[in-house]
């Protein structure tokens, strides 16, 4: 018996072969598609524990930063790069710092 890559019909086996490189590129999509999902998940998540812990002026603007989290897909990223990174004292997972009882 002749390998298939001797004989005439080769088609077979270049079949075959863009099948089994078709999978593996398939494979890795679905992959990176589940680790990038799973990133933006602990992201929302951060997000919205940092929005919880910090002080804004008013009770209903941190309302609105945790519902534009939750509901919009991309809202923690918004949040992130309007309200959080500029601020370099926002609480984020730290405790937050406590106030003194002079200045209440």
């Amino acid at each position: 018996m002749t390998p298939l890559f001797l004989s005439g019909n080769t088609s077979d086996a270049f079949a075959a072969g863009f099948c089994g490189i078709g999978f593996i590129f398939y494979f890795m999509l679905i992959a990176f598609c589940n680790i990038l999902a799973i990133a933006f998940l602990v992201l929302k998540v951060l997000m919205i524990i940092d929005c919880a812990r910090k002080r804004f002026t008013s009770g209903g603007e941190q309302a609105i930063w945790i519902l534009v989290s939750l509901v919009v897909p991309l809202g923690s990223l918004i949040y992130y790069f309007v309200i959080k990174y500029p601020d370099s004292e926002s609480p984020g997972l730290a405790p937050r710092p406590m106030k003194n009882a002079d200045s209440v």
